[in-house]
C-alpha cells in the first residue's frame, strides 16, 4: 500500500506519470504474495486507480472496478475503503461525462450509507 502511496505522489509532485504508474504496477504485484491479499488489494487499487493509474489507462475502465471494490470492501467489512471507492465512481462520473441525475443519485446513496454507518 505504501508503493500505491508513492506512485501518487510521483504522479502528483514529481510530475512523472509513468514513474508513478510503474510503481503501482510493482505495488500490485507484490501483493498478489501477501496473506491478506484481499484486503490489502481493495485498499491498493482503491488508490492507485482513484490517484495515479487514470492518468495512462483509460478513466472509464477505472470507474466500473470502483463498484467491484465497493462491494468487495463491503463483503470484508472494510467501510472506509468502501465509501472511498463509492465516492471515486462518482468522480469519476464527473470527468467522463456521465448523466448527472444518475450521478446525485450515487452520491446521495453513498451520503445515506456514510450517515447509517457512522463514516
Amino acid at each position: 500500500l505504501g508503493l500505491a502511496m508513492a506512485a501518487y505522489g510521483i504522479v502528483n509532485f514529481g510530475n512523472d506519470i509513468m514513474a508513478g504508474y510503474r510503481v503501482g504496477k510493482v505495488a500490485e504485484s507484490l501483493i498478489e504474495e501477501s496473506q491478506s491479499k484481499q484486503t490489502l488489494r481493495n485498499r491498493l487499487v482503491t488508490v492507485w486507480y482513484g490517484h495515479s493509474r487514470m492518468f495512462v489507462e483509460p478513466i472509464q475502465a477505472s470507474r466500473e472496478k470502483f463498484i467491484e471494490l465497493y462491494n468487495q470492501s463491503m463483503l470484508s467489512g472494510d467501510l472506509e475503503n468502501a465509501l472511498y471507492s463509492r465516492l471515486f465512481y462518482c468522480k469519476i462520473g464527473l470527468h467522463i461525462g456521465s448523466n448527472l441525475d444518475s450521478i446525485g443519485r450515487a452520491h446521495s446513496i453513498m451520503i445515506e450509507q456514510m450517515t447509517k454507518l457512522k463514516q
